[in-house]
């Protein structure tokens, strides 16, 4: 099990529940839950922690993959890359909740956004892992198309 995560990410002891069920091809890319224990805005969006299996991956995906973290959209471009070389992609916060500790507010502003190819990965359980209702959406973000974010993703 390989996790990746923002320096500013307490990890909840349930992600080891996942170890069960990773397998080759498999990405769990995880919401962040906020200090009052509400899940983030737009959560569907807004990634903090990766989960795999250990595994030799395609060398477009690393060469991909050199891109900065903290940058607002990289957590979907990361996971679009991912699912491009074939991976399934799931988010289940819903049941592992990982806290946003942050010393000190930021503000995420497009001047620094990385727009292109982005996947869109709703909310789900563990046991919901699998279902198609849960699959992610990939779509194409160009910047001038900033209100995605803000319509939102039904599912």
């Amino acid at each position: 099990m390989v996790c990746l995560t923002n320096t500013d990410i307490k990890l909840d002891r349930k992600i080891f529940d996942l170890a069960p069920i990773l397998a080759p091809n498999l990405l769990f890319s995880l919401s962040r839950y906020e200090a009052n224990g509400q899940v983030a805005d737009l959560p569907w969006c807004t990634q903090d922690t990766w989960i795999a299996l250990s595994q030799p991956v395609h060398e477009s995906v690393l060469l991909q993959s050199a891109i900065p973290l903290g940058l607002p959209g990289c957590e979907n471009r990361l996971s679009e890359i991912f699912f491009s070389a074939g991976f399934r992609v799931f988010n289940p916060c819903l049941d592992i909740k990982n806290v946003h500790v942050q010393s000190a507010k930021s503000v995420h502003k497009d001047e620094k956004r990385l727009f292109g190819a982005y996947l869109f990965i709703p909310a789900c359980r563990i046991g919901d892992i699998g279902k198609r209702e849960f699959s992610p959406v990939p779509v194409y973000l160009p910047r001038y198309a900033k209100q995605a974010f803000r319509i939102g993703y039904s599912g």
